[in-house]
Formats: C-alpha cells, sequence, structure tokens
C-alpha cells in the first residue's frame, strides 16, 4: 500500500498529469479553432479521461496534503492554499453536475417562466391511440467526431428502431444541377446599401420578399403583383424573368449597363448584377435540372446561426423510413414526423423548453445611445417579477443581475427592433463552495508570501533581503487595473490642398484655447488640452499628426470639420475591417468619408450593420472583430461629435442642480436671450479670427479677448465644479512632458549599458565597471523618482490612484517592476539590468495604445470592477513571468561561460537562480488569482465561472506550466540551476501563446482569427531558435547546485 501511496503522491507522477492536462487543453484549442466548440468538448473538455485526470490531480493533492502533514501549524498556510484547489474542483463538479443553464426569451408586455436549456437533446415520441412516450438524450453535436445513437423503443407491445445515420453540421441547402429529373431553381444573393448580403433560395412555386421585393419562380410569365415584383420561369431549358418595374443591369466582364423594360420578358443569365428600386441580386446559380441537397457550410457568415442536421432511420413492424431534423443550441427545433401502421414517431434535436418557479413580465425594455449615435451605451429590461405568491419589479441590466428562486438572469441581447430581452438564466448549486475555494486560494497565497516558513522567505533569507518578501507581497495585492494594447500606423499620404487648408491653425492660438475647461460625459472638468490629447490617442493612437500638436488638430477640426473629414488619421487594425472599407493590407489610417458609401452620402455608413450586430450579441459570444468594429464605430462617434461640437461642453448651465455644462449648440438654443446671443458672438468671431490668425498675426490678439471672455462665463457659471488652478496647470504640464513615455528610452539605455557592464565583468573587473555601474544605478534611480511623481501627479489629477485603467495598470507595472530592481540591486546587478530593460519595455507596450476611460464608450459588461483586477493581476503577472524568462536566459549565457578558474560566475548563477525561484513564485499566484478572479467576473456578468474560450484556456495552461516550474526542485534530477533556467525561459512561451498567439491564431471571444490567418512572424523562429541554441550549448557544463535555504 505504501508503495501505491508513493507512486500515486510522486511528484513526477503529478507532473506527468498536470502536463498532460495542460497538453490537452491547449491541444483543445487548436480542435475548437477548426471543429467548433461542440469538437472540443466532446474530444476533451467533456470527456471521461479528461475528468479522470482532474480527478487524479485533486487525490494526489489530497494524499500530499496529509503525506507532507501540510495541516501542521509550521506549514498551514501551504496546507491551505493546496485545499483551496480540491474546494474548487468539488464546486466546479456541482455546478456542472447538478446546475443548469439556458436563455429567456420576453417580448414587451408578455409573460413567461420558461427557458429553453444550453443544452442540446435528441427528442423521440411515440404515439398511438391517444397514448404517448417521450424519450430524451443529451447529445452534443461534433462534426470531428463520429455521433452514436441507437435507441430501441418499446411501446404498446410494439418496437420502434431510433438510428441516426448522419450528422451534417451547420447545414445549408445546395442546389445540384443533374442531367435530367431535377426542377428549375436559382440561388439568389441579395443585398442593399449599408446591409450584408443574404443568399436566398427559389424552388418551384416559392416566393419570397426581400426589402419590399417580392422574387418568385413560378411555371409561367402571369406577373400580377400591386408591389414591385420579379417572376423567374423556365422555359426551353433557359430561365427568363419579368418585372413590374424597370431593373438597372452592369455585366460584371464588360461593365456593360442598360434597362431592362418592365413588362418585359428578358433571358436571366449569370455574370450580371442586377438592380430594382434600389436593391441588388446577382445570380449565383441557374439551373431548369436541379435537386436539393443539405450540405455543411464551409464557412459562416459573420454572426450567422446554422442548423445542424441530423438524419435517422427510423424501423417499426417490417417498415423503414428516413427523417431529416432540423436544430441547434438555443432553439427548441421542428419535429420531423413518420406515420407506420399502428403508430406514429416524431424525432426532434434542439434546446429542451424547462419550466422555472419565477414568472418574469417586460415591463419596457430600454436602450441607451450614445450622443449623436445609433451605437448602444446601455440596455436594461424593466421586469416584474412573481415569485412564490410575490411580486415586485426588477431592473437587469449589464453586471446587475436579478436573483430569485435559487436562479439568477443576466441582460444578455435583445431584438433587432428593440421590443423584446434575451436575458441568460442560470441554477448554480456551486457557488458557495467555488467562491469559498477562490477566497481561501487568495489568501492563502498571500499568507505565503509573509509566513516566515514559507519557501518564499526562505529563499528571500539567502539574500539577505530580509524586507523584500513583505516589498513584494505588498506589490502582488496593488495591481488593480486592465490592460488593452494595439499597434499604432503611420500616417498615409493626405492630398496636401486639404491638409494645407486644414493646418491653417496658429499655434499660440491653438495653445491658448486648450487652456479653457471642459465637461466630459462622465461629468469630470478638464482642460480642453487633455480632451485634444486624448481624442487623438483614442483616433490615430498618437500624440502629434503631420507634425501638428494635439491642440492644433483640435482647433483645426472645429475650424475646418469638411477638411478635417477627407483626411486619413482614424486608426484601423483590423485585416477584415480594412477590406470592408477597400482599404490595402499594409494600410493603417482612414479618413471619416472612407465609412460612408461615397455615391449614398452619410447615410450609407459601410460598418451600420456590422455595428448594429455586434450589439445584438452577447457579450460572452463577441470575438475581436465585434470588438475592434466597436473601437472604429467609437472613434467615428468621437469625430462626429468633435465636427458637431456635442464634445466641446464649455459653457455652464447658470444655476443648474446637476452643475451641467453644455456645447456651444445648446447655449444658443437654451439660454437666456443674452447670455445666448453673447455666446453666439463672441464664439462666432473666435472661430473667425482664430482661422484667419494662421495667415494675419493681427488676428491673434482678437482670438484671445475672445478665449478670455469664455474664461470669464466659466468662473461666473461654472465655479462650484472648476478644480482648482493649480491642478489644470498640472494637468497641462503633465500631458506636455509626457514623462512615462520619455523614460522608456532612460530605463532601455540605462538598463543594456548595464547589462553589457556586468557580462563583461565576469571575466575582468575594472573601476571603470564599477562607474558604470554607479551612473546607471543613479539614472535609474533618477528615472524611477521621475516615475514616481509623475504617478503621484496622476493620482492628484485624477482623484483616484493611478491603477484604475489600462495605461494606468502598465505604467504601475513598471513602475513596480523598476522598484524589485531598486530592491535586489545590492545582490545581484544582473537583476537591475533587467527590470530596467523589462520596465522600459513595459512602458513600451503601454504608449502603443493609450486608453482614457474619459472619452471611452464602454461595452456595458466591460463596465465591472471584477474584471479591473482580474485583468490587472494576469497583468502584473505577466511582469514578474517575464523577468523570471529573462533570468533564466542570462542564467544560460552564464553557464556557456562557466570555467574553474572563474568562480564568481557560479556566484552569479546561483543568486540570480534564487531571484528567479522568487518571481516566479509571485508571478503564479498573481496569475492563479487573476485567472480565478476572472472566473468570478463571468459569473457575475453572464453566469458562468468558465466557457474554455482559448484566451482562458491558455491562462490555464501557463497556470499549469508554471506549476510544474516551481515544483521541478521536488524531482531530484531537475532540481539545478540549469534546469530552473530552462524551465523559466520556455515556459514564458506559453504566456506569449495566451497574451499574442490566441489573438491571430484561434478563434474565440478575444481573437483577431477571423479570415485569411496571420503568418507566423519570423522573429518568432528566430528566438526560439536562439532559446534552443542557448540551452543546448549551456547543457554541457550544467553541472551545478541551487543553494539551499535554512530550514
Amino acid at each position: 500500500m505504501k508503495r501505491i501511496l508513493d507512486f500515486v503522491a510522486s511528484m513526477w507522477l503529478a507532473s506527468i498529469f498536470l502536463f498532460i492536462f495542460a497538453a490537452a487543453s491547449a491541444v483543445a484549442t487548436f480542435v475548437e479553432n477548426d471543429y467548433g466548440t461542440a469538437g472540443a468538448k466532446a474530444l476533451v473538455y467533456n470527456a471521461g479521461w479528461f475528468e479522470g485526470v482532474m480527478v487524479f490531480l485533486a487525490l494526489s493533492l489530497l494524499i500530499n496534503i496529509v503525506r507532507q502533514k501540510l495541516y501542521t501549524k509550521e506549514k498551514l498556510a501551504s496546507g491551505l492554499m493546496h485545499s483551496s484547489f480540491i474546494i474548487i474542483l468539488i464546486g466546479a463538479a456541482i455546478t456542472r453536475y447538478a446546475g443548469y443553464e439556458g436563455i429567456m426569451h420576453i417580448r414587451e408586455g408578455e409573460s413567461t417562466n420558461k427557458i429553453l436549456s444550453a443544452d442540446t437533446y435528441i427528442t423521440v415520441v411515440t404515439e398511438s391511440k391517444g397514448a404517448k412516450n417521450v424519450l430524451e438524450e443529451k447529445m452534443l453535436i461534433s462534426k470531428d467526431k463520429e455521433q452514436k445513437f441507437e435507441k430501441t423503443v418499446n411501446f404498446e407491445g410494439k418496437n420502434v428502431e431510433v438510428t441516426l445515420k448522419e450528422v451534417i453540421p451547420n447545414a445549408v441547402k445546395q442546389i445540384e444541377e443533374q442531367k435530367s429529373g431535377g426542377k428549375p431553381m436559382i440561388s439568389l444573393v441579395i443585398a442593399t446599401d449599408g446591409e450584408t448580403p443574404s443568399q436566398k433560395m427559389l424552388e418551384p412555386k416559392s416566393k419570397l420578399i426581400e426589402h419590399g421585393i417580392t422574387f418568385e419562380l413560378a411555371e409561367d410569365s402571369a406577373l400580377n403583383s400591386e408591389t414591385p415584383a420579379v417572376r423567374f420561369f423556365a422555359a426551353n431549358s433557359k430561365m427568363y424573368f419579368i418585372a413590374n418595374k424597370d431593373i438597372e443591369y452592369m455585366s460584371m466582364a464588360d461593365k456593360d449597363s442598360g434597362i431592362y423594360k418592365k413588362n418585359e420578358i428578358n433571358e436571366f443569365i449569370k455574370g450580371k448584377l442586377y438592380n430594382i428600386d434600389g436593391i441588388s441580386f446577382v445570380p449565383r446559380l441557374i439551373t431548369t435540372s436541379g435537386v436539393v441537397k443539405l450540405v455543411s457550410a464551409k464557412q459562416k457568415m459573420k454572426g450567422q446561426s446554422l442548423d445542424d442536421a441530423l438524419v435517422f432511420e427510423l424501423k417499426s413492424g417490417g417498415e423503414t423510413k428516413s427523417v431529416t431534423v432540423m436544430g441547434q443550441p438555443q432553439s427548441a427545433g421542428e419535429s420531423a414526423k413518420a406515420i407506420f401502421k399502428e403508430l406514429n414517431v416524431s424525432v426532434s434535436y434542439g434546446s429542451k423548453e424547462l419550466e422555472i418557479p419565477v414568472t418574469l413580465k417586460l415591463k419596457d425594455f430600454i436602450l441607451s445611445r450614445y450622443p449623436g449615435s445609433m451605437s448602444p451605451s446601455s440596455y436594461e429590461s424593466v421586469v416584474s417579477v412573481t415569485e412564490g405568491g410575490k411580486s415586485f419589479d426588477e431592473r437587469i441590466y449589464m453586471n446587475h443581475t436579478l436573483d430569485a428562486a435559487g436562479f439568477r438572469f443576466f441582460q444578455s441581447s435583445y431584438d433587432p427592433d428593440e421590443k423584446g430581452t434575451i436575458l441568460s438564466v442560470s441554477k448554480d448549486p456551486g457557488k458557495l463552495p467555488t467562491y469559498f475555494g477562490y477566497l481561501l486560494m487568495g489568501l492563502s497565497m498571500m499568507w505565503l508570501l509573509i509566513n516566515k516558513n514559507s519557501r518564499f522567505r526562505k529563499l528571500n533569507g539567502l539574500l539577505d533581503l530580509q524586507k523584500a518578501s513583505a516589498v513584494v507581497a505588498f506589490l502582488a495585492i496593488l495591481f488593480t487595473s486592465d490592460l488593452k494594447a494595439e499597434n499604432n500606423g503611420s500616417v498615409a499620404m493626405q492630398s496636401q490642398s486639404v491638409i494645407s487648408s486644414a493646418k491653417a491653425v496658429n499655434k499660440e492660438v491653438a495653445d491658448a484655447f486648450s487652456t479653457l475647461l471642459v465637461q466630459d460625459f462622465q461629468g469630470r472638468i478638464k482642460p480642453v488640452n487633455t480632451l485634444a490629447v486624448e481624442i487623438m490617442d483614442k483616433v490615430t493612437g498618437s500624440e502629434t499628426f503631420d507634425g501638428m500638436s494635439a491642440n492644433e488638430v483640435m482647433l483645426g477640426m472645429l475650424l475646418e470639420p469638411k477638411s478635417w473629414q477627407q483626411i486619413k488619421f482614424i486608426k484601423v487594425t483590423h485585416p477584415e475591417i480594412k477590406k470592408l472599407l477597400g482599404m490595402g493590407a499594409d494600410d493603417k489610417k482612414a479618413a471619416f468619408v472612407d465609412f460612408f458609401d461615397e455615391n449614398m452620402g452619410q447615410t450609407a455608413y459601410k460598418l451600420g450593420m456590422y455595428v448594429e450586430d455586434a450589439n445584438r450579441k452577447k457579450p460572452s459570444e463577441r470575438g475581436t472583430l465585434d470588438k475592434d468594429i466597436l473601437k472604429i464605430d467609437e472613434r467615428l462617434n468621437i469625430l462626429y461629435m468633435v465636427y458637431s461640437g456635442q464634445l466641446l461642453k464649455i459653457f455652464p448651465k447658470p444655476s443648474d442642480p446637476n452643475n451641467a455644462w453644455i456645447d456651444p449648440a445648446q447655449a444658443v438654443m437654451t439660454l437666456d436671450q443674452n447670455l445666448s446671443h453673447g455666446i453666439k458672438s463672441n464664439l462666432g468671431a473666435f472661430f473667425s479670427d482664430a482661422s484667419e490668425s494662421a495667415s494675419n498675426p493681427s488676428k491673434v490678439a482678437s482670438a484671445m479677448q475672445k478665449i478670455e471672455w469664455i474664461k470669464s462665463l466659466q468662473a461666473k457659471y461654472g465655479s462650484a465644479v472648476m478644480p482648482p488652478e493649480q491642478k489644470l496647470k498640472t494637468e497641462i504640464l503633465y500631458n506636455k512632458l509626457n514623462i512615462f513615455k520619455n523614460l522608456i528610452y532612460l530605463y532601455l539605455l540605462a538598463g543594456f549599458i548595464l547589462l553589457i557592464t556586468e557580462f563583461a565583468s565576469l571575466t575582468k573587473e575594472s573601476k571603470w565597471a564599477n562607474v558604470t555601474r554607479n551612473i546607471s544605478l543613479v539614472a535609474l534611480t533618477f528615472g524611477f523618482v521621475l516615475h514616481t511623481a509623475n504617478l503621484a501627479a496622476r493620482w492628484y489629477i485624477s482623484g483616484h490612484a493611478p491603477w484604475s485603467d489600462g495605461y494606468e495598470s502598465m505604467t504601475y507595472i513598471a513602475w513596480a517592476t523598476t522598484l524589485a530592481g531598486l530592491l535586489f540591486v545590492k545582490k545581484s546587478s544582473f537583476t537591475l539590468a533587467l527590470t530596467a530593460i523589462l520596465s522600459g519595455i513595459v512602458l513600451f507596450v503601454a504608449h502603443l495604445s493609450w486608453m482614457d476611460p474619459q472619452i471611452t464608450n464602454i461595452v456595458p459588461v466591460l463596465k465591472s470592477y471584477w474584471l479591473t483586477i482580474h485583468v490587472s493581476m494576469i497583468t502584473a503577472s505577466y511582469g514578474f513571468l517575464g523577468l523570471g524568462a529573462l533570468i533564466g536566459f542570462v542564467c544560460l549565457i552564464l553557464f556557456t561561460v562557466r570555467s574553474n578558474i572563474n568562480p564568481l560566475i557560479d556566484k552569479k548563477i546561483r543568486e540570480l537562480a534564487v531571484i528567479n525561484e522568487m518571481t516566479l513564485i509571485v508571478g503564479l499566484f498573481m496569475l492563479t488569482v487573476g485567472n480565478f478572479l476572472g472566473g468570478v467576473w463571468a459569473n457575475e456578468s453572464w453566469g458562468r465561472y468558465w466557457g474554455w474560450d482559448p484566451k482562458e484556456t491558455w491562462a490555464l495552461v501557463s497556470i499549469l506550466i508554471y506549476t510544474i516550474v516551481v515544483h521541478s526542485r521536488y524531482i531530484p534530477k531537475l532540481n539545478s540551476p540549469y534546469v530552473l533556467s530552462v524551465l523559466s525561459m520556455f515556459a514564458f512561451c506559453s504566456i506569449v501563446m495566451t497574451y499574442f498567439g490566441v489573438n491571430f491564431y484561434l478563434s474565440g471571444l478575444h481573437s483577431y482569427a477571423q479570415g485569411d490567418p496571420v503568418p507566423v512572424p519570423t522573429f518568432v523562429y528566430v528566438c526560439l531558435a536562439v532559446m534552443v541554441t542557448i540551452s543546448i550549448t549551456a547543457f554541457a557544463k550544467r553541472d551545478l547546485k541551487l543553494l539551499k535555504p535554512s530550514n
């Protein structure tokens, strides 16, 4: 028995199972990419062997807790941490096997207590002489796995054999031409301006109505319709048409065009584009002898939801019949019936309708849009709830759920006509143990960082840095923000005449105008300068444009809105969106007018249908294309509000109870006559003077006077909410100095100089090395002081701690990384060099996209504190794990130059190995806590902890990989600095895959992988080759033991 327990509890076996768990999860993300979520669940996530792996790991944990006596006082922190994972697994098991979820669809004024299950079922109903038998079985359809369903139903003494013969996922009807025996058929693509084209099929005697136009396939040309109609008919092995309105046509081959007159018969042929009343249609296939077959769609259109087709064979009483049923998740599906001699059999596939003990009546659905836009800013359902004889009203909106009778209701989506709501509903009996496990895990991990008996503190003792662990523990709980990073694009070539006109802005006037105050949509009062910088960063991704400052661009857009609408300065990164706009693959900027059909004016918004489609989707189902569509739509809305003046809320409303400020148009229309007239005349005179000031300096003074007049008006009516003068000056200075961006160069330069110095000192120490170290230390300390001061300034300006958004999160991580290096500098200058380089890289990434929430139209589900903590913790962990990878790489370089005559190298390797293990422990703790907090956010937002989305799955893979790394010391043959260095370096590949790889190569909520795949960059292969080479080179000199902490 002891041998069995030793075997089950061994670290090497646990590591193997952890690796299997990680590898299987990673492979499943690629299976999902190729075969869909159902395929990944069928092969991996819901498979019995996968659950067996998790059960074994839980059992191994439990045995080790007992055998290692982790329940004793000295080891209690470690025991609680390991126990928390068992509790989380138990909670997850309860949720999976005892809980369920579904959707509830309610129209305004209607009531329901029924939901459609998230799971799909095959239902077989057998009926005879008024009696009925129902067989239901859960079924997960996967196109990469053979589906088996063979049941024999005994009913009224008769047997019915039901066999699933074929599954056609994402089934679509397809016309196949036949030499004979077929029927006339047409496949059409129909489109109207601003909408996604749709493919339709016409069969004999069928009719469809699209955008008010009737299309029908009949036996003759007898057209009789009072509304616009096109009638097709076959004759003499050809297809003809007749219409009651003129039809324009254009030949796609030679661009020949013309008009088919109404009530004339013409041949309908391929290769032409037809248009009737603004509705275009193109024939994809025309045949006078065809049959319809169901086939699996090769590619779904964006947002398209297709039924699966299941073909069943039914046998009873010597008769055999075949039926085909259509269905999909969250849809009831229609049944197909087979009639036998003495009984009827119906088969259906789809979600099951479930009754719950709560009735909801939708009293009102409210959708709020951003000013000057059709884009939703929020939406909510006002419902009347009846539960156990009690009734009450409640509002359901993003991150504000309804709990009733053990069920939780989440705002998920809505009907296109905005008269109905779609709610996600879940029953989760495993929530409490799961949340308790999360809490226990987080607290025990923090305890391990400060517990004197923990591995972390013992490693800390080896470096004689007793204060380090407390500081790192402090850092580990202070990262509370999110991360988003995008690439900047270069400025595209512009029409020089347009730019010259738009650039006619006097810098002095623009800078003075930027000192005016403006109120944003969140109510914050700030300088126009800040608004200008925010707009530039949001729209263009840079601080300047073609030599113009943000202040000049802002004033230029107000003075020459039509000119600026033609300038290509709007950032576009997603390749699919570029295709929609007609941009080249290498183009990075678009003009405002590019987003509108040039023939139809600004009413034909090219992204309109895509924006509406993305907004109607559940937040949990939005991919990166959807999110990028919404981001670009947001940029256009911002520009629209600039061009129309709606963002320029510079006039306080006198005696307003909410201290609201209004834009010029509102001021002129709503304020009293004297004030309105003063604003109109002074603002008009300012724009006139400002327009001429670039070529006529005498207008500068006049423009300045008008600015002072506006300032006096602001002081008179808006003093109650105006910030102190010193805060405004600090904000403008903060924008001007841009310290965070300039620190990139300081950190990188000093870091690389110090790193080169440390490598050179391994062979020969010199006084110049110490001088270089001291200069670098002074420079980095100075940079750290500036960094701290700038964080403090941001805190002072914003009024909240400077880690509340993505940009702040990154700058704060860089600050913490630099601090960690300064704390370790006494024992390792290598560490300071690496942290400086890492800080510079983090700041560089932060400046790829500066996000300011003051002007960001945040998707409602993202307005969650849980999301803030979740992403920030994971982001912060990347800094520590990245530092571990760098330390590992440097250690391997040191291994290659080891020699018996230079013991200093061995000392450096051991010291760096200790620091490496400490950084990996902190990074792993933060990554784990952050990932599980993401589960809390997901559960609070739409009712599920875990959806096996590729991003969250790869975060789990990273946790498993780093768990193996930090526990590798328990395997004797792996307990060495060399192995730790190699593992820490290669383990970071999982982080790179999580943060970047998923975005481009896997389909999911966080993915850019829609359309053609992005080639793997060459530098990735180069980096991997370097890592493999340095590992092999260092292998020969790997014989070096780790320092052992005292017990």
